[in-house]
């Protein structure tokens, strides 16, 4: 339909004449008095032109039409029946006169002209407004159509963009299992273009899924069935060689007549979800694990501690043990309990004694798994509370005394025996220096009890040096107690290496050595 065309230029009830009509419905007294001018022009035609007029009814007809189409019947035949007496005065007086035959059939004659000129008008004004009704009702249902297209056509647009930029894979199959539409998500699932999916065959694109996904999309078509809660895993061109997860949904679509014309896919991606889940499971089961871990070793501080000392000493050493097992959680929960440098936990177990305790440079990166954390943990808070209580940081002894912390990483030596304690900050011959490539890595973590060799994750052996200067003298009845007690456990026990405790009357010498592996090559690793 074009907008530009009047319909009531093309339509009859459009015309001027059948506007006359609406016009005498509006104005009654109007009608009349028109009708009777025109009448009253008919009487002064008639009697101006005598006899010589040969039917003196007709200047009498345009009243009566003008009657019949401006009121109806009602005016036209009111209108006829004044225009026939004038007639018929005219006829009766007029000189010469007429026959009473001739008259009779003029009269007659003209009443039925003028009654037939009446019905039909009056039967087309009537028709004619019917017209312009039905006309008006099909305006008014072309404007509503018209309205209801456009919102359609807004409303299939919106739709449109819904489909092709919802964050979740759309697809529709024929019944050939053959692309027929597909937005762009799944279209980026599956690695190829919108184009290159139209006409091909689900396995032309991901032959992958064909064994898992072929039998639940057939079962849609012949079955006329829903299938929702569809997991789904595979390879697709869109990341060669990673397997991803998907929960997808089959639905029948139908056409007109009910039947199945095909399958719409609902599809979305879960794989990182579904890793985030497997993660959080483990983290639980992690955490569950080291809580159940943690109550263990504070049982064996409150047993170990107990019958030391007096109850301000004891509840000192118990409140300062369990602070550095809370502070090595807090950075283990930092890193959801995957792994701690090395560095952070020194620097976090020492710095708070400031320059009195100098920490030698890390030249190398040494992520720790949580058991091994809080066992350096432990020690560390052990020897820095000896050494505060006795030793360099008592600030005993002038206030001059300062500790040295270092760390260095050897290969992979086997089991030789420990050699003494290196100065300061050095590194022994053998051990790497920290560009090796073959220790500086990210790889490190794993500490335990049970010897491994080289297959099995061994990677390297780590040496903690502790040496404490220009502090007091040390006696050396000075070297029992429970804090060296609990090193030389945590130590043998935890780390499955070797101590050095040394008290020089000059200051405390500890060197500690355990062995460090790689996690399995499938992931696992020792509780």
């Amino acid at each position: 339909m074009t907008a530009s065309v009047d319909p009531e230029g093309l339509s009859p009830t459009g015309s001027r004449w059948f506007a006359l009509r609406t016009w005498g419905r509006r104005h009654p007294m109007g009608a009349v008095l028109v009708t009777l001018a025109l009448a009253g022009l008919a009487n002064l035609v008639v009697y101006s032109l005598g006899r010589s007029l040969p039917a003196p009814f007709l200047p009498f007809y345009p009243a009566i039409m003008a009657g019949a189409l401006l009121r109806g019947r009602g005016l036209g035949y009111g209108i006829g029946l004044l225009c026939m007496g004038s007639v018929t005065l005219f006829l009766v007086t007029a000189p010469g006169g007429w026959s009473p035959l001739v008259l009779a059939l003029t009269l007659g004659l003209s009443m039925l002209v003028g009654s037939l000129v009446v019905e039909i008008l009056s039967q087309l004004s009537n028709l004619a407004e019917a017209l312009r009704g039905r006309e008006a009702a099909l305006a008014r249902g072309t404007a509503t159509l018209l309205r209801q297209e456009a919102q359609l056509s807004a409303a299939l647009s919106e739709l449109e963009a819904l489909y092709n930029e919802a964050p979740i894979g759309l697809g529709f199959l024929d019944r050939d299992l053959r692309f027929v539409r597909i937005n762009t998500a799944l279209a980026d699932m599956n690695g190829f273009s919108i184009e290159a999916h139209i006409g091909k065959s689900v396995w032309d694109l991901v032959p992958d899924l064909r064994a898992s996904a072929e039998p639940m999309l057939r079962r849609v078509i012949d079955r006329n069935e829903v299938i929702k809660g569809v997991e789904l895993s595979g390879e697709t061109p869109a990341q060669p060689g990673v397997r991803r997860d998907w929960t997808e949904m089959f639905y029948p679509v139908h056409d007109r007549d009910g039947a199945v014309q095909g399958v719409g896919i609902f599809c979305e991606e879960v794989t990182e979800a579904k890793r985030a889940r497997e993660r959080e499971r483990l983290l639980a089961r992690e955490v569950d694990h080291r809580a159940k871990n943690l109550l263990t070793v504070i049982q064996a501080v409150l047993k170990l501690t107990r019958s030391t000392g007096s109850v301000e000493e004891f509840k000192a050493a118990v409140t300062g043990r369990i602070q550095s097992l809370g502070r090595v959680h807090a950075l283990l929960a930092q890193n959801r309990w995957e792994a701690v440098e090395l560095e952070a936990l020194v620097r976090q177990e020492l710095e708070p004694f400031g320059p009195a305790v100098r920490i030698e440079a890390f030249h190398c990166a040494l992520p720790l798994q949580p058991n091994v954390a809080q066992a350096i943990s432990m020690i560390l808070h052990e020897l820095a509370t000896n050494s505060a209580k006795h030793g360099a940081l008592s600030g005993q002894g002038g206030g001059q005394g300062h500790v040295v912390f270092a760390c260095a990483l050897a290969a992979p030596e086997g089991t030789e025996p420990m050699p003494p304690a290196p100065a300061a900050g050095e590194f022994r011959p053998g051990e790497s220096e920290p560009e090796d490539p073959a220790i500086a890595d990210t790889a490190w973590g794993d500490a335990g009890p049970e010897p491994r060799d080289a297959a099995a994750g061994q990677t390297g052996w780590v040496t903690l040096s502790w040496s404490e200067h220009d502090g007091p003298p040390v006696a050396p009845a000075e070297q029992g107690g429970f804090g060296t007690s609990l090193i030389r456990s945590a130590v043998k026990g935890l780390l499955a290496g070797e101590l050095d405790y040394d008290l020089h009357p000059d200051g405390l010498r500890c060197t500690i050595r355990f062995p460090l592996r790689r996690p399995a090559e499938n992931g696992t690793r020792p509780d």
